[in-house]
Order: C-alpha cells, then structure tokens, then sequence
C-alpha cells in the first residue's frame, strides 16, 4: 500500500500534512481519529483551514485512487470532518473582522433575516421590498442596511462591489468568504448564531 507522500506529494495545498507522521505512513494505516488529531493540533496553532483543507484534497486523492482500482479502499476515507456547531461573541467578531464592512454588512443581514447567502448576494431592491411587507426586520438587519454601498442606478442589486474593472458587480465568492473567516459553512455558522 503506498504512503500518503506517493499519493498527495505532487498536490498544492497539503504543505501541513508533510510535517505530519501521517506523511510517511500507508494509506491503509492512517485512521480518522488521526486525522481528528491532525485537524485539532493545527487549530490549536490557528491553521485549522488549512489543516482541513489539506485533509480534504489528501482524502479526493485517495479516494480517486481507490475509485480507478489502485488500491482497496482505506479506513481513513471513513473520516467526516465534524460539524462546528458553535461560535463564540469573540469568534464571531473576529470572523467580521476578516469578512469586512461590506461582506459582514451581508453575512449579518442574512443571519437577521433568515435569508441564504445566495439569497442576500442576490438581493434586489424589489425583493427587499416585498421582505419589507412579509416580515418585519431587526434593528441590526436595519442597521446592515445602512451599510449596504449607495444605489447604483446601473444595478439592481442592495449589496454591490466594484468588479476588477471598475464596474458596479454583485457580490460573488461569500460562501467561500465565510469558511475563510469562521471554519464554517453557512448552515453551521447560522445554526451557531443561533444558538449562540
């Protein structure tokens, strides 16, 4: 059975696990709770992305391995990455931080409101009005909007950035945005607020 190193070693992104003995060790040999551990210890430095991250494409590699009939299936492919299903006050003001103004102006208006992340980034003024009559919104998610850039007649759009070429475009990538800043994806970080 080949080692982790045969498998991932030509692979960017997992730099963390060549300093793990997992590196040097059969595929075969590797098991969850090694990788729990992997996950764990790199949080525990504030590299708990890129300790995922790495776990996942080392895990796609593996598994594309077993699927073209290189090798039967390992117990690590038995890993599922645990839910997060909690944040704290200073987690969460540290995860804005990194988001920004405009994204965190977002994030907390589709938390307020109930709505998705595609649903915000998508939100046009015509929807915030019909929001408007549905339901009655939150001081916060008044307060986000404030912070929503000023309208562009060009576009529909409540939430608006400039493209790369200067241009009014929706906001696109928050989803990707929120893992970066929280170790999340949406559904965990709205259960978490939550429940907070």
């Amino acid at each position: 059975m080949p080692a982790l190193k045969e498998i991932v070693a030509d692979t960017i992104g997992t730099s963390l696990l060549a300093a793990s003995p997992m590196w040097d060790q059969a595929v075969d040999k590797i098991i969850p709770a090694q990788i729990t551990a992997f996950v764990d210890r790199n949080a525990e430095l504030g590299l708990r992305d890129a300790a995922e991250s790495a776990i996942s494409i080392a895990i796609e590699r593996v598994a594309a391995a077993v699927d073209a009939g290189a090798m039967p299936r390992p117990s690590m492919l038995s890993y599922s990455r645990p839910e997060k299903q909690e944040v704290s006050r200073q987690e969460l003001t540290g995860g804005m931080q990194y988001l920004g103004d405009l994204r965190t102006a977002m994030v907390l208006f589709a938390l307020e409101t109930g709505l998705d992340v595609a649903e915000v980034s998508q939100l046009t003024y015509l929807r915030l009005k019909a929001l408007r009559i549905e339901r009655r919104f939150s001081v916060l998610a008044e307060a986000c909007l404030e912070c929503a850039p000023p309208r562009q007649l060009s576009l529909q759009y409540v939430f608006w950035e400039n493209s790369e070429l200067g241009m009014p475009a929706p906001v696109f990538g928050l989803d990707a945005d929120i893992f970066d800043a929280f170790g999340m994806v949406w559904a965990e970080l709205n259960y978490a607020y939550r429940n907070m």
